[in-house]
């Protein structure tokens, strides 16, 4: 079966919910996958994340 490469942005408070949604939705037993945070705030602290 080919691998297919996914990439999603979402809030860090819906990330046990999007890595469930993955590990119940994928075809094996255990798959690969890694999750980053992403710091999209200004160093004058304007546009913070959550």
């Amino acid at each position: 079966m080919p691998e297919t490469r996914i990439e999603a942005i979402y809030p860090r408070s819906r990330r046990t919910a999007v890595v469930g949604a993955a590990l119940s939705a994928h075809p094996y037993e255990t798959p690969a996958f890694m999750t980053f945070p992403v710091d999209a705030s200004r160093p004058d602290g304007a546009g913070a994340a959550e």
